[in-house]
């Protein structure tokens, strides 16, 4: 009578297989799909990026040289030698020898003018030789808004002006600057009169191939306003000089071509190590379906067994061997039940098998990547030709360590379920961590605006735990107060020895706080933010971690004997205590 219901069973166990199977094979083209997308949005991306590095890396090398230009105008009319020479009456063979053929042959300078007090040229000079320049120039719209701009300069230091402006019908980059003496009157206001140096560079084809050669640009050179370029000249009063042109580069096509080959290498690694673990889940689910039959048929035989009873008194006997049979079964019931139970923890072992073992097969190219992406960061073995490149390296140098320590965290709460984490207890400088600790997230913190304090009382705890486990409690805490704080916010961590007073190891304590004034956590979420994978409601990916930060700190402060306690107002920040034993069982901390 029970062997029919085992035969059907068994049939089902194709169509059970194919049910794992399906699911499985479906998220796997879902992955690829997803996959071959981003690498069609990082390709868009790295083209653009690398658009808008070229066109801020224009700005940037025409800005130098404006800057350049402003300069060595400042440094020229803050020359007191100058003033002696040209006021009230010009010397041109001092000028000649000085500001003309010294600025042309050694600084780049094609043209230089002297304007008055009365806004009238005293001289100008361009191609080794003095020239009548259009009184015109100095009405132009833009060098007049220059002159004005350095006349409004401080006596001390004098600040030159700098912009392009058309000149002869040609681009020019010009550099305005005040006389003014060495040492002028302590607390002079500006001379709003003083008469004015200016210094031209001529945008030409020349100064366009020192500009590709130093910044690498490849066909850069000059259109006209109205003509389509990837970056326009505005003078100062906002009128549109030139344009700029050059080819752009595609460098993200390039590298994925370069990437794809280990890609793919990866992928193919990834999925036999999925079909492996899909095989043996099936196997582990067929054991609890046929453990779940046995347990089905095994209540069907005593529920009739019982009925039997109460319907028939006749049959008393057969009745009572009927029970003693129930029995004999029910014993094998709680028998095959335990059974059961064992096959589960065995699939939970399994589970927490496969986190550590994917976590260990995607470390290895994660090291491969960190340590190759090092390698051309520092162009060990020659340069690479462009300092983009060095950037680009050392961005996925970031992004892979960002990722071998979210695996990591993978790893350790896998350890931490199986019940194979330990740690190594050791007496520890509790100042040392924590100033190593918080060095880590200054930069960081500089970045987002963030202070971050710290103190610690008394200055010198030693206390008894193992310094790997506490930093990482350390580098989750900030580095979660750091992902939830804004600009002007703060960080503040605190140090505290608790001695007991009773002489009990136990009640020696070392209480560590990490707060901060962020945005805080919703109290219906605070139940629950030790729990593993939860990220609260604000997290939405936008952090890119986990959520086993917090899960972390909680086993890692229990392993220690310790224990964790958070408080957070919403919109007013989060305090985290870590409460932790001072000293190892049978000692004493110590605390100056």
């Amino acid at each position: 009578m029970s062997s029919a219901p085992l035969e059907t069973k068994a049939s089902e166990t194709p169509s059970g297989t194919g049910a794992i199977v399906l699911p499985f094979a479906i998220w796997a083209l879902f992955a690829l799909t997803a996959l071959a997308a981003l690498g069609f949005i990082t390709v868009a991306y790295l083209n653009d990026l690398d658009r808008r590095s070229q066109q801020h890396l224009s700005t940037t090398a025409f800005k130098l040289e404006q800057e350049r230009i402003g300069t060595l105008a400042s440094e020229y009319s803050w020359w007191d030698e100058a003033i002696v020479h040209l006021f009230p009456e010009p010397d041109r063979v001092w000028i000649e020898e000085n500001i003309g053929l010294h600025a042309q042959s050694n600084l780049d300078v094609d043209m230089t003018v002297v304007v008055t007090p009365d806004d009238e040229v005293l001289f100008a000079f361009r191609e080794k030789a003095f020239f009548d320049i259009d009184p015109a120039f100095v009405r132009n719209p833009d060098i007049r808004t220059l002159i004005q701009q350095a006349r409004r300069s401080a006596m001390d230091p004098v600040e030159a002006a700098n912009g392009f402006a058309l000149f002869e019908g040609k681009p020019y980059i010009f550099g305005v600057s005040p006389f003014s003496p060495e040492t002028p009157a302590k607390g002079a206001p500006p001379d709003l009169e003083r008469p004015v140096l200016i210094f031209g560079r001529e945008i030409d084809a020349e100064f366009l191939r020192d500009q590709s050669e130093d910044f690498g640009f490849l066909g850069l050179r000059l259109t006209h306003p109205s003509e389509p370029s990837q970056k326009l000249l505005v003078s100062p009063s906002g009128t549109p000089v030139a344009g700029l042109t050059w080819e752009a580069r595609a460098s993200g096509t390039e590298r994925t071509v370069r990437l794809m080959v280990p890609a793919i290498a990866v992928l193919i690694v990834l999925g036999g190590l999925g079909w492996y673990f899909l095989r043996r889940a099936q196997g582990m689910s067929r054991a609890l379906a046929h453990a779940a039959e046995i347990a089905s048929l095994r209540n069907e035989q005593l529920r009739q067994s019982e009925s039997a009873a109460v319907r028939s008194q006749a049959l008393a006997e057969r009745a009572s061997q009927e029970k003693d049979q129930a029995l004999v079964e029910l014993r094998q019931h709680n028998e095959e039940l335990l059974r059961a139970r064992h096959d589960a923890m065995e699939a939970s072992q399994a589970k927490t098998l496969f986190l550590a073992s994917m976590s260990h097969e995607l470390r290895t190219p994660l090291n491969a990547i960190i340590g190759f992406s090092e390698i051309l960061r520092d162009q060990r073995f020659g340069p690479l030709g462009s300092d983009r490149y060095v950037d680009y390296a050392d961005n996925i140098r970031t992004s892979g360590t960002h990722l071998l320590a979210l695996i990591n965290d993978v790893l350790d709460i896998s350890k931490i379920e199986a019940g194979k984490m330990t740690i190594e207890p050791e007496q520890t400088e509790l100042k040392d961590l924590l100033t190593s600790t918080m060095r880590l997230f200054h930069e960081q913190a500089h970045v987002g605006k963030v202070t971050m304090t710290f103190d610690i009382d008394p200055p010198a705890i030693t206390m008894h735990a193992d310094p790997r486990a506490l930093r990482q409690i350390l580098v989750n805490l900030l580095s979660n107060a750091l992902k939830f704080t804004r600009p002007g916010d703060e960080i503040r961590v605190s140090a505290r020895h608790h001695p007991g007073g009773t002489g009990n190891a136990d009640d020696d304590r070392v209480r560590i706080v990490v707060s901060d004034t962020g945005i805080g956590i919703p109290e219906e979420f605070q139940k629950s933010v030790f729990l593993p994978f939860n990220r609260g409601p604000d997290s939405s990916g936008k952090d890119g971690g986990t959520g086993l930060g917090l899960s972390l700190v909680k086993s890692l402060a229990e392993l220690h004997g310790g224990s964790v306690f958070l408080h957070s107002t919403e919109g007013a920040g989060t305090t985290v205590t870590i409460d932790l034993p001072a000293a190892a069982p049978g000692t004493g901390a110590r605390a100056g």
